[in-house]
């Protein structure tokens, strides 16, 4: 029983030591003048950064204002945010609340296609579509808030809303350079911006995983682990 205890003991010991860090914060902007940014890091916002009021979407937990990209062109204007001076890390995660206004015409509807597009250092991460007015393709992006309905904005069409927040193509993206450039645009040569469609986002947060020195085992892990198969071995020897 002795020597149970200890191999328990000695693989619990290496498992806490290899165990990996939880998520820490990079930036947050809740669009009402709150915004968060890491110690260190220098967060800069380019392209289009306007906000007005959340109107409709106060249901699915939106509050205040957020940030509403109506731009036209394909693509159209991007929202940038660019972070600079990042510790050590291995990924990035994204979340916020999402909010997909007035007519998309999805990638099939009548005038299509529609499509919402997120980029890390220019590579591409997540392309989405929604078919609020035609079409019959819609991407759920993390967890769909309250259906399709009418939210304000244009009063012809619905909207839709969503919590990204932990969406697989928005979590643990790899990542390792000291500085982040998050770009989300809107475009597909159906897209038509201004009253026709937007998309807006609140509670934009952007969080990273301090590197792991426990990627190779440490001097300390081997150690453990070395206790622990000695004492498997001592059990084995007869007595």
């Amino acid at each position: 029983m002795l020597r149970n205890a200890h191999l328990a003991a000695a693989f619990a010991a290496a498992t806490l030591v290899a165990a990996p860090a939880s998520a820490t914060l990079l930036y947050s902007n809740d669009f009402d003048g709150n915004v968060s940014v890491a110690s260190g890091v220098t967060a800069v916002t380019s392209g289009l950064w306007s906000t007005e009021s959340v109107q409709g979407f106060s249901a699915d937990g939106f509050s205040g204002n957020l940030l509403r990209n109506a731009s036209t062109g394909n693509p159209a204007t991007a929202t940038t945010l660019t972070l600079s001076g990042l510790g050590a890390h291995d990924s990035v995660s994204i979340g916020g609340l999402l909010g997909i206004m007035d007519s998309w015409d999805s990638s099939n509807g009548s005038v299509s296609p529609d499509y919402l597009r997120f980029y890390v250092d220019g590579n591409l991460v997540l392309q989405a579509t929604f078919a609020n007015a035609s079409g019959s393709v819609t991407t759920t992006v993390g967890t769909a808030l309250g259906g399709l309905s009418h939210r304000g904005f244009n009063g012809q069409y619905a909207d839709r809303a969503y919590d990204i927040t932990g969406d697989a193509a928005l979590t643990g993206i790899a990542h390792t350079a000291s500085s982040l450039v998050l770009s989300i645009v809107a475009g597909g040569s159906g897209w038509q911006g201004s009253t026709d469609e937007s998309w807006g986002i609140d509670n934009l947060r952007v969080d990273y995983t301090p590197r792991q020195a426990g990627n190779v085992p440490e001097p300390t892990t081997l150690a453990l682990l070395g206790l622990a198969a000695l004492g498997l071995g001592a059990r084995r020897r007869p007595v």
